[in-house]
Order: structure tokens, then sequence, then C-alpha cells
């Protein structure tokens, strides 16, 4: 049976504490035929609730970050890793750093705040808390640097500004430097105000005086930081106030006061308030659009502002998640002639009054509500134990339950009375053959904003009518071709449109011929019409991306629909007569084996599919895939190398095995020397595997079986792991190896030699394990 067809498209933008909770939710909760995508340029989004602890040594960086891709993958929502850098909210579309254009019919921003920093210098001489990702670098690289330093010398730290984050940010770090450094620190929090956290019950404040004279910490009151520069006499940093007659000195300066919403907002036409957050009503909608959510630190509410708190945000998920839902099923076609009822939309209401702890750094912690104040480490128990169920619920995806939909055409009867006839009938009467062809209407429109590079050998292509490619090959030529297609591993086309078209490239890198052509073969999932265009755009958009990069032409293709997203293509290629032409022949006794990248994208993408990937093992993965190996074919070509192959679907063993032959010779492999991408053995000893791996580990016959004996089970794993876009294998003279590995490695190829090739009277099988 066939999935139901997409027919609506939610964005959400950033991996805040709203849209975390949103999509936790939604993997219980989802909606047939909608598709949700979130946008983030990280895998792990901190929680800012346990930063104080990452500081002070009491959290590792894992347990205090949220795996935005495991979660996603588990609750069934399009994860696409980049930044946002515009927004067009008349045309439903959003701007990003590295990929095309987003279309979408309801868009959320949950985005976080950045520091308002307006003192001269500050950029240049602070370090902002915010974004915490590039806040926690720095840090770890000041630790270092204090650790250095011997016991007799001086170091002054500054934290600017004195809210909750600054205060806790100061003692976290005065707890953890005490026992690990042996300088002198000296601390500084600087107060634009008297007080030392305003609002604040009285109480309270007292209690976190005594514990900045306790700890040596200096308070500095009604000090406006206005201009920072470096010091003429010391290797300080010189902060002057306002008023210009105050001075104070500091080594290391973090900057922690207001902060503001990212500058790209002012050049949408969203309302905003003057610090650049996105105004919204009661419903999260923004003022101008109904169509645009806020939540969390982004948002601004004219009627009653709020702190920037996750406590805030974390109750704000509930009230987004129903009203977009809301919005997507009561949504008005124009099209659709039919009377629609309107969203039943509720209104976020903050809490008067919540639970406020204050991690001290040294297992304490402050507490108050209703204007009653705790303190003791039972106060920090409770805090740990709050902070550590809020992230077991969004990092544990064994309690989630993997989002499905049913498999047949049927959607929610909200979304089917918003089609009109014609959408509903070209979605329902779809079939299989030639009448799964994608309608030549999406064709051209998708491809109107594919822009592939010209060949002067390409006589007809894209832009002639006609059933074939014609490509002229001079007589000084010789002709490679190449075809390969698989289904889509990633729910992001842009993403696998490139992959697909690198892994089909690396057949004619592998034999040194230069790509002239391509041809693509589509297939798509059912979906609403602008659902397919908006899916195929972004397809070719990323598989032109890369064709153009390696200098060949897309010259037409094929399309069709199905269930499931697949892409391939068929690539023409170029060698000089005379030049030299790269076979699986000619692996040489002596030789020593190379290979130029890490193995492990099968077992990698066969537990990203069932969620158990880390976000950052799968991120590591597309940066190996997305790697072409042109550069590598080059350097080979240069060194004289003549034997070389790719590693794909038959796993490092099985192409060996092809070379092997093709050779007349044997080959022993050095186990432990073979390279790996993060987490792929960790994957294999819990028994993961991708499905060609039953099919790959038959070629088993093909080792000497005493070899076998003793060793690593997961090593030996993955060497029958079947490789989307791998690496290229070679043989090179003994003479030769150090030389080509230096060179891979300055461009970038994680190379290593994996072994080295006997004579065939050598051993009694074709492997010899080592």
């Amino acid at each position: 049976m066939r999935k139901a067809p997409i027919v609506r498209d939610i964005v959400l933008v950033g991996g805040g504490h709203s849209h975390a909770l949103f999509i936790s939710k939604w993997a219980m909760n989802n909606i047939n035929g909608v598709r949700i995508t979130l946008i983030s340029p990280d895998v792990l989004t901190p929680y800012s609730g346990m930063l104080p602890g990452l500081i002070a040594g009491q959290y590792s960086f894992e347990e205090t970050h949220i795996d935005l891709s495991k979660l996603c993958q588990k609750a069934g929502v399009r994860f696409i890793q980049d930044s946002v850098t515009g927004l067009s909210p008349a045309a439903n579309i959003v701007k990003l750093k590295n990929y095309p254009n987003i279309e979408y019919d309801q868009i959320s921003f949950d985005t976080g705040a950045t520091p308002e920093i307006s003192a001269s210098g500050a950029k240049e001489y602070s370090i902002p808390v915010k974004p915490i990702s590039g806040f926690y670098s720095k840090w770890q690289g000041l630790v270092n640097q204090l650790k250095a330093l011997p016991t007799e010398q001086s170091h002054t730290i500054s934290v600017v500004g004195n809210g909750a984050g600054g205060i806790e940010l100061i003692l976290a770090m005065q707890s953890f430097l005490a026992g690990n450094v042996q300088c002198q620190l000296k601390f500084q929090l600087i107060a634009r105000g008297t007080e030392i956290l305003s609002g604040y019950p009285a109480r309270l404040q007292r209690k976190l005086q005594e514990q900045l004279a306790q700890r040596n910490i200096q308070f500095i009151s009604n000090f406006a930081v206005a201009s920072i520069a470096t010091s003429s006499t010391t290797n300080e940093y010189l902060m002057t106030d306002k008023s210009g007659q105050n001075r104070l000195l500091s080594h290391s300066i973090f900057w922690c006061t207001g902060v503001r919403g990212a500058t790209w907002l002012n050049d949408t036409e969203l309302d905003l308030n003057d610090q650049g957050f996105i105004r919204v009503r009661p419903t999260l909608q923004s003022l101008k659009y109904d169509n645009v959510f806020a939540a969390g630190d982004v948002c601004h509410f004219d009627s009653l502002p709020l702190p920037k708190a996750g406590v805030y945000a974390v109750r704000m998920a509930d009230t987004l998640l129903h009203n977009i839902s809301e919005q997507v099923l009561h949504h008005k076609n124009p099209e659709a002639q039919l009377k629609k009822k309107k969203p039943n939309l509720t209104e976020y209401k903050p809490q008067n009054d919540f639970l406020s702890l204050l991690a001290l750094g040294n297992n304490s912690a402050l507490g108050c509500k209703y204007g009653v104040t705790i303190q003791g480490r039972w106060v920090w128990q409770l805090k740990d134990r709050i902070d550590r169920n809020f992230m077991a619920m969004l990092n544990d995806t064994e309690q989630l339950e993997m989002a499905t939909q049913p498999e047949d055409l049927e959607l929610p009867k909200e979304l089917s009375d918003l089609l009109n006839l014609k959408d509903y009938s070209e979605i329902a009467l779809r079939c299989g053959g030639c009448g799964a062809k994608v309608g030549v209407d999406i064709l051209h429109r998708a491809l109107a904003d594919v822009e592939p590079i010209r060949r002067s050998e390409v006589i007809m292509g894209l832009d002639a009518p006609d059933d074939a490619a014609v490509i002229e090959v001079p007589n000084q030529y010789r002709l490679a071709q190449t075809i390969d297609q698989f289904k889509s591993f990633i729910d992001d086309p842009y993403l696998f449109g490139r992959i697909a078209a690198e892994h089909a490239l690396s057949d004619m890198f592998a034999m040194f011929a230069e790509p002239v052509s391509a041809l693509a073969t589509v297939t798509l999932p059912f979906a609403q019409e602008r659902i397919t265009q908006r899916d195929l755009t972004q397809l070719m958009q990323g598989a032109v991306r890369t064709l153009n990069e390696a200098n060949c032409q897309l010259v037409g293709g094929h399309t069709a629909e199905g269930r499931e997203l697949s892409l391939g293509f068929n690539i023409n290629g170029l060698i000089e007569s005379g030049e030299l032409i790269a076979t699986k022949q000619g692996m040489r006794t002596g030789d020593r084996l190379i290979l130029t990248k890490p193995l492990g994208t099968g077992v990698l993408f066969a537990a990203h599919m069932r969620a158990k990937a880390q976000g950052v093992w799968i991120e590591e993965a597309i940066t190996s895939m997305l790697q072409s190996n042109r550069q590598a074919a080059s350097i080979l070509r240069s060194f004289g190398i003549s034997n070389c192959t790719d590693i794909t679907g038959f796993g490092l063993l099985g192409h060996l095995i092809e070379m092997l032959k093709a050779s007349n010779k044997t080959a022993q492999l050095e186990l432990n020397n073979i390279p790996s991408l993060k987490g792929s053995l960790a994957l294999f000893n819990q028994g993961y595997a991708s499905s060609l791996q039953p099919q790959n580990i038959r070629l088993r016959r093909a080792i000497a079986p005493q070899s076998i004996v003793g060793k690593d089970k997961a090593i030996l794993d993955l060497i029958f792991d079947p490789q989307t876009s791998g690496g290229l294998l070679f043989s090179a003279p003994q003479q030769d190896a150090d030389s080509i590995l230096v060179t891979l490695r300055s461009k970038g190829y994680q190379a290593s030699v994996i072994g080295s090739i006997k004579d065939n009277t050598e051993m009694d099988a074709l492997v010899d394990l080592v």
C-alpha cells in the first residue's frame, strides 16, 4: 500500500526548547499528509538550564545537549542542518545560507536571542555567552590556557551582566577553576545597577551576596561598560564606563547582558519590537501573518513582555502544537470553494509565578517561589532531577513511539476538504508505469530554478524537446559511461541530490575519466502537485550543484512517482586518447593497499533509520559522502597509479576481491588500520547493520579461515559494510605510498594504508587478515 500524499508543509526554524518539545509531541500526535521540517544550524542544541552545570564540570557535553537529528528521525520530522538568512512571508519562502529556498504553508520561529553588544570594542575583545555553542568552545580554550599558567601568575575573569545567567556563570567558573588550575585567579561581576539580582526577593539577594563574598568574587555595581580596549601597559583589556572616569582591567571578559533578535529578521516584513523580536498575539501568531508563529526567546508580547527564560518557552510548546495543527486543518484554500470553520485557536497563558532555581556551581542551589527563598544541596538535587528528566524526555528516544502514518491514501477529512477537485483527482488517480511520470508542467517549473553549466560538446540537451541527448565525441576521446540509482536514506531532497550525484560521479573519477554529461532518473513520493514541485526543485538543485562542481552537464532525464524517493544518474565521461585509464587490474606484488575515506555509512544510516545513531555521527558521515573523489583521482594519476576502484555497495572486501581477481593477486588486510566513521563500530557491537550486510558477508569465504579467529567482530563487520559515495581503493609501490598519503591528507582525505598485495602463490586464500 502507498502512504498518504503530502499536502501541507510546516517548517520549524530553530531548535529551541519550544520546538524540541513540539517535535516530541508531534511523534504521538502527527497528522497524516502533513510534513514537518526542522531547520537548525546545529545537530546538537544546548539546554540552557544545564549550562552552569556544564561549566562547573557537573555534566558532560552530551548530557546538556539535545540531539535534534535523533529526535527528528524518531518523530518522523525532516531535519535540515543550515542557517536561515531571510524570509518572504508574502511568498511563503524561507531563505537559507547553503540551501536553496524552502517553501512552507505554516512556519514557526524558535531561534533564541543574540547578545546585544553596544559597547565599543566589546565584539572584538569579549566573549558573548550566546549563542552557547560558540561560547563553550572559547571557554574550553581559556581553561586550557589557564592550566598552562604557573602558580605565581595572575588572571582576572570578568562577567558583564548581573542577571541570573551572569551570576550562575561566574559561580560555575569559579567552582570549576578553583580545583583545576594553579594560577592566581580574580573574578569580577560587573553590574549596570546597584542590586545583585533585581526583581528577586531580598533574602535571595543577600544569599547571593554571601556566596560571592565567600568565593572572593568582587561585585562591581553602577558600572555600565561603554568601551573595551587593549591596555597600553599590560596584557589586559581596559573597560571604561559611560562617564569615562571609571576603569577596570581584565584578562578575559564574558558578555552576559541584554539580548536581541537575529539581525536578518530586520529585513523581513514581520512586525518586530525595538529589540528585534517578533511581535506575536496570545495565539503565538505574528501580528501580520496568520501562518507565521514564534515561540521562546524570539517572540514578544506587547501586552505582557516576558523575561527571556526557558521556563516560558517550555510552556509554549502545547499552544504552538495545537494552533499550528488547527491552522493546517482549517486553513482556507481559495480554490476549494468550500466554507470552512475557523481554526479553534488557544491562547498562551504564562504562569504567574514559577519555581526559580539558581545553580551555585558547588552542588548547591538557591531557589524561590511566591517570595519564599530556599537553599541547600537538596535544592541542587531537585534542580538536577528536573533538568535530567527534561533531557531524558527529548534525548531518550526509547520513550517515544516511532511516528507512523497509515499505509494508505486516506487523509484527515479536514485536509481532503481543503483540496480542490483538480488536486484530489491528481493524487487519487495516479498509477504506476508510464502513468506514474511526474507532470511536464511540474518538471518545467522545477527545472526553471536549476542552472546547469553549458558545454560545447552537448548538441541537444535540456533545451531541445527530443527523446535523447546528442553528444559530439571527437576522435581523440574515448567515451566512458556509468549508471547508478538508489532510494533515499535521508529525508532531505537537496542533500540526497548532492550525495546521489557524488556517488554516481565516483565511477568516472575511479577510471580517471572527465565527466561530461548526466541523465537523471527520479522517483518522487506521492504528494500534492505543489509539494512535488518543491521536492523536485530541491532534489535537482542539490544534484546540479554537485554536477556543476564536476564540470558535468545535466542534459535530461526521466521522472516518475512511487512510494519512496529515489535518484540515479547515467554519467557519460571522456578520456583523452593516450591518457592513463585506471582499471581494477594492475596490482603488483609488494604494493601497499590504500583507502582514501573511512568506512561505516551503511551501518550508520541503518541505525539512523531507527533513530539510534547520534546526530554528530550522521553529520560526519554526510560530510564524508559529500567529499568528492575527483581530487584524489587526480593525485593518483599524477603518481602514475593505474589500478583503482571506488567503494560502494559491495563493501571494502567485495571491491577488493574484484581487484585481486582481475590482477591475479592476493592481499593481507591490516584490520586495525582500516579507518571507520565515528559511531560505526559501536553500532555494529549493538547489533545494527545494513540490509545489504548479509549478502556481502557471503564473500567471507574469500578470507583465510584461520585469520578470522580472535579478530574484533565490529571491525570484521566493517569490511562488509556497503558504502554510499565511499572512497577510492588502490595499490601503490611501497616507495611511493608515503608520498601519496601525505598528498592525499593535505587535501583533506582521511587516507590510510590498510594492507599489502601478495603473489597469488603466497597464500591459500584471496585475503588474509592480520
